[in-house]
């Protein structure tokens, strides 16, 4: 039942309408004053809260195991902190068109939830609302919310649908974390930052599309995405992506846009094939692509100056890249056990390469350094078996080259330039 106001001018307004104690059984309901529902204490499988609640307190209802049903009444405004938290056996759960807020954990361990519309009068979503419901298939977010909070949909692992308005401008830190069934998602166009871990560990995600509005790709953004083949992109992007040397690859072309990447961002992502990332990036995270054992191609126009730690580490299948003449430090462990790397052309700026960094690279035979380059660190080519090389009569080879059994004093493909240290450990040889 409504109440409602006549005002002047004919119209009706809806009020809420005061608690009648009648109305409702006081032994199970416990409601103050104000209006806040605070406690549930029934055993009832369908549970209708009374008309004239205003909010559903933090904790009202959590790890209740009777409840499979919940009508919410018009007059509810808020519904609290961990207010449904552990409700395992809830199926169902109606949410009128009046409600304003949920607050975090909401809905969190709800594990036999398994569809949820928010309608659009909502415009708050708290962190981890439907963390680890882990029966939910499909969810329907409000219009009006700004972004998708942290956590929102954590290890939610049959999550296949989700529907987000247009409005949304940041994805969460861990928002779509561990969701195992989602296959595909397009991030809405107005949307500026992808958060930490967003979608880490979504081992179905074949597919998503990154509009050019974003300009962050927060660390672990897309860790473990085994099954990730095409980020799409605009239009302008996808027919340069086909004229390019990437063809008939599974690519992952990043947008113009995109200023920086974030630590292992594609780390594990295992079915990725070529990488192509524009000039306007300026600074990409350590690691950001290790472990990507079908990654072959990598063409780095990015304006950084370093290849970070670990960014191409266990990269098996990597045979070709290209890196901009901004780079003047690689660093430890950046191509470690790229174990089908053949030739690597050294940017002309270059000036160090650290320990570890290129290796077990067991198939490379050819590296040219240019005369810029003035240390190279400690077991920089350890166990590169293959590798020739031309050393002048004086310089003098220390522990940067261990392993490296074609080494000699020849001519060769390999040319090192006067003025280089060989870091051994602490020490350097320098000429």
């Amino acid at each position: 039942m409504r109440d409602y106001v006549l005002n002047e001018d004919g119209s009706l307004t809806l009020i809420d309408r005061i608690l009648n104690k009648e109305e409702y059984n006081e032994k199970e309901f416990w409601i103050d004053d104000e209006g806040v529902l605070l406690s549930y204490n029934g055993k009832s499988k369908i549970v209708r809260i009374p008309y004239g609640v205003i909010e559903i307190g933090s904790f009202a209802f959590r790890d209740n195991t009777t409840m499979e049903n919940v009508v919410i009444p018009e007059s509810v405004r808020i519904i609290g902190s961990y207010a449904f938290d552990g409700c395992s056996k809830m199926i169902e759960i109606n949410i009128p068109n009046t409600l304003y807020e949920i607050h975090d954990w909401a809905f969190g361990k709800c594990s036999s939830l398994t569809f949820i519309k928010i309608p659009d009068s909502v415009v708050k979503i708290g962190d981890s609302a439907f963390e680890k419901c882990t029966s939910l298939s499909q969810a329907h977010l409000p219009y009006n919310i700004s972004g998708i909070s942290k956590n929102l949909f954590y290890e939610c692992e049959r999550l296949e649908n989700i529907v987000v308005s247009d409005r949304i401008t940041e994805i969460g830190e861990g928002a779509f974390y561990g969701c195992t069934s989602l296959k595909t998602f397009k991030i809405p166009n107005r949307v500026k930052r992808i958060g930490k871990a967003a979608f880490q560990g979504c081992t179905s995600l074949m597919e998503i599309h990154i509009p050019e509005s974003v300009t962050t790709i927060e660390d672990f953004a897309f860790n473990g995405c085994t099954d990730l083949i095409t980020i799409n992109m605009d239009c302008s992007a996808y027919l340069e992506l086909k004229n390019s040397s990437l063809d008939n690859r599974f690519s992952v072309q990043l947008p113009s846009s995109i200023e920086y990447i974030g630590k292992a961002v594609f780390a594990r992502c295992a079915s990725i094939e070529s990488v192509y990332i524009s000039k306007n990036t300026t600074s990409i995270g350590k690691l950001a692509f290790c472990g990507c054992t079908n990654l072959e191609y990598v063409e780095l126009n990015a304006n950084v100056d370093k290849i970070s730690k670990g960014m191409f580490k266990q990269c098996k299948n990597l045979r070709k890249i290209i890196i901009s003449n901004t780079v003047v430090n690689i660093e430890e462990d950046s191509f470690r056990e790229c174990i089908s790397l053949v030739t690597f052309n050294i940017p002309i700026n270059l000036r160090t390469i650290d320990a570890y960094s290129f290796k077990g690279c067991k198939a490379l035979v050819q590296i040219n350094l240019p005369e810029t380059v003035k240390e190279i660190g400690f077991f920089a080519f350890y166990d590169c078996p293959d590798l020739d090389a031309t050393i002048d009569s004086s310089t003098e080879v220390s522990s940067s080259f261990d392993g490296c059994k074609r080494l000699r004093r020849k001519f060769g493909p390999f040319m090192i330039p006067t003025r280089t240290c060989f870091d051994n450990k602490k020490s350097n040889w320098c000429r």
